[in-house]
């Protein structure tokens, strides 16, 4: 059940596919040290048109075959968008469905699944890693993950095995596939193993991960056309994914905002089964609510991680590393305190070594005025990636109207094309 909590948390964004490659840009950076730290000591607002020159929306084609409700498990694989098995192409027109909930071959038990497209197949995994035809047919050619006594994934030098698969990018001819919280793989198309390599400090021996479960990072890999990078949060290092593993490229220093690895890697299953435990003691107290918030607001792991910060993504682009993070608050919800958790954005400048922590939810859009704009669906070949449902957009329109205010021509004319119930409006900003 911890598993799937987990899971359902983390969640979404792009894949990419194609063989890496380092952009001319990336040799003029001042240094490979991105100042993380010092940027949320001086946090500011950031107008989109800073970054942006124009942004446009895509609505998804809405029909019965790809009707999609309440997720956000998005992949953006050209020449697809995908989301778990129901696949458009880049105009929003829907283009066919792959794989089927099962447990025949080809078949996967998974509600969800990550899904993206290389080479003329679409590969996707649940339970299951599967291969399919670019027609989305099965091919035969199939990995169980779960529930195998002996995975058929085992590595060199005891690195580990692929029980799970918890982010994973096309590299050329191959397939990296990321374990956390130690092991990357690199596996041909047939799914063998043909690199792995630890990518957690050398200091913490395997002994030590107390099975950690989940690290908090929502996306390990992210791309820009055909260059992927894989980010550790727990050696801060940001990598360039070759086909033959990982080069290291540039160092987050989050300074005083860091969660020390002994926390976040050999005590987190220690500390959170503590919380559990504690926290199930409340449940006779005359008003549990209060008494748990008062636990919560006091367990060793709060005191431990009070005011420190998670990176959850990190996205390349020609001129920009963007960085997704935010505050580290231990079960916010039952604390009341959702509204200081939310996702927050950065930005590092490859041109001149600065880096800029946005304050606030996303940039503040001056350009079509729909008050914050934050790439929720991550940033793919220099475009920033947001969505937003029919309903959401109809109910802001009506809000705006109903106090006087004004709303630009450009979501009126939307608003008229799509229906409450019809699939998400993908959001693209264009960097300059």
């Amino acid at each position: 059940m911890k598993k799937l909590t987990y899971i359902l948390l983390a969640g979404i964004l792009f894949s990419c596919s194609g063989e890496t490659k380092q952009t001319a840009t990336e040799e003029k950076t001042i240094d490979n040290i991105i100042r993380l730290g010092d940027a949320i000591n001086q946090i500011r607002e950031v107008n989109l048109s800073e970054l942006v020159d124009s942004v446009t929306y895509l609505p998804l084609e809405t029909r019965k075959e790809c009707l999609l409700r309440n997720t956000s498990w998005f992949n953006y694989s050209p020449p697809y968008i995908i989301c778990s098995r129901t696949v458009f192409d880049l105009n929003g027109k829907f283009v066919r469905t792959i794989g089927r909930i099962g447990q025949g071959p080809g078949e996967d038990p998974a509600l969800y699944m990550g899904s993206l497209f290389t080479k003329g197949h679409f590969y996707s995994y649940g339970h299951k890693l599967i291969e399919y035809d670019e027609n989305g047919k099965f091919t035969g050619n199939e990995i169980q993950l779960l529930s195998n006594t002996k995975s058929e994934f085992e590595a060199p030098g005891q690195l580990g095995r692929i029980g799970w698969i918890d982010d994973w990018v096309p590299t050329g001819n191959s397939l990296s596939i990321y374990n956390l919280p130690d092991t990357v793989y690199t596996v041909d198309h047939n799914f063998k193993i043909i690199h792995a390599e630890r990518v957690i400090p050398s200091s913490i021996p395997k002994i030590r991960l107390n099975n950690v479960s989940y690290s908090g990072i929502k996306r390990a890999y992210t791309c820009n056309s055909d260059s992927a990078l894989f980010y550790n949060y727990y050696n801060d290092t940001i990598y360039r994914v070759k086909e033959n593993g990982l080069s290291p490229r540039w160092i987050i220093n989050l300074g005083e905002y860091k969660i020390p690895n002994e926390i976040s890697l050999t005590r987190q299953n220690e500390l959170f089964d503590e919380l559990m435990m504690s926290a199930h003691k409340t449940r006779n107290s005359v008003d549990r609510k209060a008494a748990l918030k008062s636990y919560l607001d006091n367990c060793e792991l709060t005191r431990l991680t009070k005011g420190k910060k998670w990176i959850n993504a990190v996205y390349d682009t020609d001129h920009y590393i963007f960085i997704i993070w935010n505050e580290n608050i231990v079960s916010p919800v039952l604390r009341d305190m959702e509204d200081q958790a939310y996702p927050q954005i950065a930005y590092y400048d490859k041109r001149t070594g600065e880096t800029v922590a946005v304050k606030g939810r996303g940039f503040i859009d001056d350009i079509h005025h729909k008050e914050t704009f934050f790439p929720r669906f991550g940033v793919y070949d220099n475009q920033l990636f947001a969505y937003f449902w029919p309903y959401e957009l109809h109910e802001y329109i009506e809000e705006k109207q109903a106090a006087g205010n004004k709303v630009d021509q450009a979501l009126l004319d939307l608003s008229g094309k799509v229906d409450d119930e019809d699939n998400p409006i993908f959001m693209i900003a264009h960097l300059k």
